[in-house]
Order: C-alpha cells, then structure tokens, then sequence
C-alpha cells in the first residue's frame, strides 16, 4: 500500500468482502438444506442428515437449483 490509509482501506474492505460472501453461501447452504430436507439421498436411518451427504449440499444446489451464472459462479 502506498500509506496507511489506504492499507486501512484495504483491509476493511476485504472484512467487508469476506463478511458478504460467507453470509451468501451459509444462507445458500441453508435454503438448500430447506430445499433437500425430505430427499431420501441426505436422510441417514434415523430420520437426519446424513453428514456425508450434506457436504455436498451447495454443489448439488449450485448444479439443480440455481440459475446457470449464478451455479457456476458458486462452483468456481
């Protein structure tokens, strides 16, 4: 940075980022988990998730459920 203001700037953007993009994709990870909740796929025995199949929760919400740009913004 050329000073320290613009460091500060810098820096405070980037919590501002990182702040946006996360509260997108829990909230994107949430809908989806709304969206599959009565699928049998993520349903372990006893009636909940099934951990391993809920880590791929935003791929298959990126890849069925969003539109194309948006699926394959979230999956780059």
């Amino acid at each position: 940075a050329k000073d320290a203001v613009t460091a500060r700037r810098a820096v405070i953007g980037m919590i501002i980022g990182v702040i946006v993009v996360e509260t997108v994709l829990d909230a994107t990870a949430i809908f989806g988990a709304g969206l599959y909740w009565s699928d049998p796929g993520f349903q372990a025995a006893n009636g909940t998730f099934n951990t391993a199949a809920t880590e791929t929760i935003l791929l298959t919400v990126a890849r069925h459920n969003l539109p194309m740009l948006f699926g394959i913004l979230l999956l780059i």
